[in-house]
């Protein structure tokens, strides 16, 4: 119980004290990010990223959907494996984060009015133009696939 309340008081303290970009590129800022997270967690991290050349404001909301799935890796997952991909593809930017943690139904988070990070992740991605896709099974952890148009 200690371990999850530190974990959760971590990922508050995160949204509390949100990092930016401040100008960086995509992939630096997610190296910042997690470098972040990495002191303050025990959880293994696996890094795939690609530089990527898109809108800033794609950028930012590329960024804010990456920390809030981290955020809930750490809150809610207790995970011990992360892994965070961010590719370039021809005509898109694929981004995939899994997670070896307790997972959760997919399908009830989504349609349940209180889960504000799952919905705010999907809203920021068709706001872009991309597609959200999640997949989680109790036990088995979580897989989040994201594509945006360049």
């Amino acid at each position: 119980m200690a371990l999850q309340a530190q974990n959760e008081m971590r990922a508050l303290l995160l949204h509390l004290r949100p990092i930016y970009l401040s100008g960086e590129p995509l992939h630096e800022g997610l190296v910042r990010l997690i470098e972040e997270l990495k002191k303050k967690s025990n959880i293994n991290f696996n890094l795939d990223l690609d530089e990527v050349e898109v809108s800033q404001s794609k950028e930012e909301h590329i960024f804010r959907m990456v920390q809030e799935a981290l955020s809930n890796i750490l809150r809610h997952a207790n995970a011990q494996n992360v892994k965070v991909e961010l590719k370039n593809k021809d005509q898109e930017i694929f981004i995939h984060i899994d997670d070896d943690g307790v997972g959760f139904k997919a399908d009830e988070q989504l349609e349940q009015k209180t889960s504000y990070g799952l919905q705010t992740m999907k809203e920021r991605c068709e706001e872009i133009g991309g597609t959200f896709r999640i997949k989680s099974q109790e036990g088995h952890g979580t897989y989040i696939d994201i594509r945006i148009p360049k």
